[in-house]
Order: structure tokens, then C-alpha cells, then sequence
């Protein structure tokens, strides 16, 4: 199972056009139907509030009860557990805590960490696919919280997508 990442939701949407690549979106389709693919609640209210890709925001509005999950108490007990370390309370920025703005990142790592699934993010990698250490970013805190995690390339390398 995936918990995939806003951060990985937008950059598809922006470079892998539907009709440019259609089996690769017959995958990602195939593996949402079979409850592979999932996201949380906080990652499409974030679509929804930021994103200017009309596509991206129709996706998610239909995909709001089967990909965004809510999240469960094991989980909201793990986001706890999580900004008890001030290291990774850096997570949420100070912008988005006086704006109110949602933020997916803890809830995307407490989200894999309970049902065992990797993450699929862009944040926190460097170009060559190599998490950033000591950031505050999705992958090197999810090292540190022994979560599994890689990036969208490593994703479909993962699952020997080729097109």
C-alpha cells in the first residue's frame, strides 16, 4: 500500500498528462481501485485550498471518500507522538499555523507508519532520489521514524512501471 503525498498528486497532475501517458494512469487507476493507492484527508483539503490545476481539483473531488481518507485515532495518536520531537514540529510552518492553512505532511507519515505502507513524496529528496538529511521534510523524518518512504520515481520503479 501507498500513502501518497500532495507534493506527488500535484507534480503528476503537472507532468503526466493524461493523454500523453495513459497506461500510466490506467495503473494509478487500477491500484486506487484496488485500495493501493490511498492519501489523507488533509492532503485534498490542501488540493483543494492551493492548487490552480482545475484536473487535479475534479480528481480529488472525485476520489474525496475513497483516496482521502480520514484519519484514526492510532493515527491522530501518532501525529502526537510526532511533534512531541521539536525537531519535526518544523513540519508545520508558521504561516500555516497563523493562516490556519491544512497541512497533510504529519498526517501522511502517521497515516503509512500505522497500516504499514510506504510513502510516495517529493519532499525532502534531493534530484538524484537521496533523502536530505536533518531536514524537516516528509522522507528524513520518516527515516527517522523507520516509515517507509521513497519518491515518485522510486514508486514506479518499485512496481516495474514502464511506458
Amino acid at each position: 500500500m501507498y500513502v501518497f503525498d500532495t507534493s506527488t498528486l500535484i507534480h503528476m497532475f503537472r507532468f503526466y498528462y493524461r493523454d500523453r501517458f495513459p497506461s500510466l494512469w490506467e495503473n494509478f487507476d487500477k491500484y486506487i481501485s484496488f485500495g493501493e493507492i490511498i492519501s489523507v484527508r488533509e492532503a485534498f483539503n490542501e488540493i483543494i485550498s492551493a492548487s490552480e490545476k482545475e484536473d487535479l481539483i475534479a480528481w480529488a473531488n472525485l476520489h474525496k471518500t475513497d483516496v482521502f481518507l480520514t484519519p484514526t485515532e492510532e493515527e491522530m495518536e501518532f501525529v502526537s507522538e510526532i511533534f512531541k520531537n521539536k525537531h519535526y514540529q518544523q513540519l508545520i510552518s508558521n504561516n500555516a499555523i497563523l493562516n490556519g492553512k491544512s497541512q497533510a505532511d504529519p498526517f501522511i507519515i502517521a497515516s503509512a507508519k500505522i497500516k504499514s505502507a510506504c510513502i510516495v513524496t517529493l519532499d525532502g529528496f534531493t534530484p538524484s532520489g537521496e533523502i536530505k538529511e536533518h531536514a524537516p521534510k516528509i522522507a528524513f523524518i520518516s527515516k527517522c521514524l523507520n516509515v517507509d518512504c521513497c519518491n515518485f520515481e522510486q514508486f514506479m520503479a518499485r512496481e516495474d512501471w514502464k511506458f
